[in-house]
């Protein structure tokens, strides 16, 4: 039989990632269903990981962490406390989306909720992402993470305004002098960087899958 795989760098021992979410489900006194319930996915699902019959993925470490404030290098590695930090109460927050005032006015009805994360500098803020222009990289109804910045990065992929006073998030591209935002859905045309004509606001820092609110 084979045995399951998964991205993360654990020891070849990874199985005891599986033990150790069971652990943490019967800490925090939950039942399968209520801690599945809780990251969004089966109790099959859940009882088939904590058999250790496949490994959790990325997205789901992601997911207890910010869920239960569990410390991913345990979850993983055996390493540290089951439970992180203590977090802040409220966190970044999180819009529904932005309008085209952002960020000169103040935002209130836009707010969808707040997300407690360890390390996340105080001015970060997220996004709901509401189209495929960035696919497969970042999929609709993902969940963007920015942080505010002067500067960026080739690679990076940042929040801008464009000439239409529209928020919109592409890929920042240089080479041979010439600097570009591109899309990573092939069949929308990439666009030059112009100061005079596009406002920079934030780069992503983080992309999370299945958090809703």
């Amino acid at each position: 039989m084979n045995k399951p795989t998964s991205t993360h760098p654990v020891s070849p021992g990874s199985t005891d990632a599986c033990t150790r979410i069971k652990t943490l489900r019967k800490m925090l006194a939950l039942s399968q269903k209520e801690f599945a319930g809780t990251i969004g996915i089966s109790q099959g699902h859940l009882c088939v990981i904590e058999k250790g019959n496949h490994l959790p993925s990325d997205t789901l470490i992601m997911a207890i962490c910010h869920r239960f404030r569990a410390n991913e290098s345990w979850l993983l590695n055996g390493c540290g406390e089951p439970l992180a930090r203590p977090m802040p109460e409220r966190g970044i927050p999180v819009y529904s989306h932005l309008p085209d005032s952002y960020p000169d006015t103040a935002m209130t009805t836009e707010l969808a909720g707040h997300l407690s994360l360890p390390d996340l500098p105080d001015n970060a803020f997220a996004l709901y992402q509401r189209g495929d222009y960035m696919a497969p990289t970042i999929q609709a109804n993902d969940l963007m993470i920015f942080m505010p910045v002067e500067s960026i990065d080739n690679e990076d992929i940042v929040l801008l305004k464009n000439r239409w006073d529209t928020w919109i998030v592409r890929r920042y591209r240089t080479s041979r002098n010439r600097s570009m935002f591109t899309a990573d859905n092939t069949s929308y045309k990439d666009f030059e960087y112009d100061i005079s004509k596009q406002k920079l606001l934030a780069k992503v820092c983080a992309v999370l899958r299945n958090v809703n609110f």
